[in-house]
């Protein structure tokens, strides 16, 4: 399980795009390495950027308003 943090809104462009390439980075490693990745995003920003690849290994979601979707 990969627990990915970035923002839910704001000028933190850069700094959720390189989260978002160290996880994918990550999730290319541990599967390269015959492991099965989950990923749970936390901020808006990490879910929107990764759902179009990722979708089906996203198992949860949490946003700046607490409520778990």
């Amino acid at each position: 399980m990969i627990v990915v943090m970035t923002s839910d809104r704001g000028l933190c462009g850069a700094f959720n795009s390189s989260i978002t390439r160290a996880t994918k980075r990550k999730i290319a490693e541990l599967r390269g390495n015959g492991k099965e990745v989950k990923l749970f995003c936390v901020g808006k920003k990490a879910y929107e950027l990764l759902k179009q690849d990722y979708s089906r290994i996203i198992v949860g979601r949490l946003s700046e308003s607490g409520a778990s979707r």
